[in-house]
């Protein structure tokens, strides 16, 4: 299953306006950024969670959620690591020589996932209801010149793809016996450059591809440009953005009276 590129629907999310998307998207981002608190961080997590299910792309965010398992597990056991190194004061849960383990390492372990999560996820729901001309059209409307629109939307459209390649390649590598996922550090990082080396060429050949394409074109950034569809913010638009505003003030309250 693709679930890290465009998909072509037409959903709640994808009728809305693309200068609200990237709002949302960079209001999502922010809050994560700036915020540890859990009940925050939770808040955001069910108002993503409601939009996906509204817009119909539980499957896609489900496979992004199996995908990102690893990474998130991986943050989670580091963190918690960090935090029983420490000795907080607080009564342990668990001792082992030195390290304690103390219900806030459990809470500073899942918040940092669950920050992962979230800035991730936020990043791939705007890949999957916003297409390379609705993102240059968005930012374009922000003022944003033609020529930085266009190399923003083309990143975010390499991203996804280079992905897809890094999974293409390594599930390929798997069917001919390679196990990528056993043994050591130093034996995972030698085994993973049969498929680093190849990800690199595709890379080359992508972006060779692209080069070619806008050489034939013959595009131009210094030419005024015209678009196709044109998008006006309409009700549906103002009242996904006044939710989400007061979803996010409600978090940030929370954030305020509600200390862990």
């Amino acid at each position: 299953m693709k679930f890290n590129g465009y998909v072509n629907r037409s959903t709640l999310l994808h009728r809305v306006d693309p200068r609200v998307k990237i709002s949302w998207f960079l209001g999502m981002t922010i809050l994560t950024v700036i915020s540890r608190n859990p009940y925050v961080l939770g808040m955001l997590l069910a108002g993503s969670l409601l939009l996906w299910t509204l817009s119909g792309l539980v499957k896609e965010a489900g496979g992004m959620a199996r995908r990102l398992l690893p990474l998130l597990a991986m943050a989670f056991v580091t963190w918690l690591l960090i935090g029983m190194a420490k000795n907080g004061g607080e009564a342990a849960l668990l001792t082992v020589g030195s390290w304690e383990l103390e219900p806030a390492d459990l809470w500073k372990a899942a918040v940092s996932a669950c920050r992962i999560f979230l800035m991730v996820s936020s990043f791939y729901t705007l890949i999957m209801a916003t297409n390379f001309s609705e993102m240059i059209y968005g930012l374009q409307k922000f003022r944003v010149p033609f020529k930085a629109a266009f190399m923003v939307g083309l990143v975010f459209q390499i991203i996804p793809m280079m992905i897809s390649e890094f999974q293409t390649i390594a599930d390929a590598q798997r069917a001919r016996g390679l196990e990528l996922d056993k043994g050591g550090i130093a034996v995972r990082i030698r085994r993973y450059s049969a498929v680093l080396f190849p990800l690199f060429i595709r890379t080359i050949q992508s972006g060779q591809a692209i080069a070619l394409s806008m050489h034939l074109y013959g595009l131009q950034f210094a030419r005024r440009r015209s678009a196709y569809q044109k998008f006006r913010i309409s009700g549906k638009d103002i009242r996904f953005a006044a939710f989400y505003v007061v979803l996010w003030s409600i978090a940030v309250y929370c954030g305020m009276e509600l200390p862990y």
